[in-house]
């Protein structure tokens, strides 16, 4: 079993909730594993981010504020912008088609929900994030890869996509397939401005949507 990514998926799940203190002696239960791989994971998700430990207290699952998921997007939209124009750059057919399948999917995952009069969030998630992860593929960066890896957590986390309405996922659609077109013409700077700008308007509605909630 890779603990890591156990407890991970938790956090990211909510499972394991913002500013709850992990227990080593309940996860290794629940985990059926030794407390050796259990601080190791633990030890890996604090330097990651996604823990804090805190003295007198312990560990705990770390609560983002709107200013961190601000900033993830901000981070995002540079490096993601970067590996699009890498995408753009390194791009093969095989590629292009399996972006254009996983654009597809995301596509009808949200257009089905709103047909059924029930948005599947979670499934939305996993279709934009395969779309996202296979551009990355395409830069051939392994290093970009591991630098996204906790900044793609941090929205997540916020769970901004429960807020966005069917406009603002057509608005994501047609960016994504403005970015397929960018990446197969082989334009570098234009996948990196498509990319940029479809983060910062993520960013902008994850805003709007939390002021909303605050008012």
């Amino acid at each position: 079993m890779d603990v890591y990514a156990e407890i991970r998926g938790d956090i990211l799940n909510g499972v394991l909730a913002p500013g709850e203190k992990l227990r080593e002696e309940k996860l290794a239960s629940i985990l059926n594993v030794s407390r050796t791989p259990l601080r190791e994971a633990i030890r890996r998700l604090t330097v990651e981010g996604l823990l804090i430990y805190t003295p007198n207290r312990g560990v705990t699952v770390r609560n983002y504020t709107l200013d961190d998921v601000i900033d993830a997007y901000n981070l995002r939209a540079v490096v993601e912008g970067y590996t699009a124009s890498l995408a753009a750059l390194n791009r093969d057919n095989l590629q292009i088609i399996e972006l254009e399948e996983a654009n597809a999917n995301y596509k009808s995952v949200i257009e089905n929900g709103f047909r059924a009069g029930e948005k599947d969030t979670d499934a939305i998630l996993k279709s934009n994030s395969q779309f996202h992860e296979i551009i990355v593929s395409m830069s051939k960066s392994s290093y970009v890869k591991n630098v996204l890896s906790s900044l793609v957590a941090i929205p997540v986390l916020y769970r901004g996509f429960y807020w966005f309405d069917e406009e603002d996922l057509k608005t994501s659609i047609q960016h994504h397939n403005s970015l397929i077109t960018a990446i197969k013409n082989g334009d570098a700077e234009q996948a990196k401005v498509i990319m940029a700008s479809h983060l910062y308007h993520g960013r902008d509605r994850v805003v709007h949507y939390s002021k909303l909630n605050q008012s």
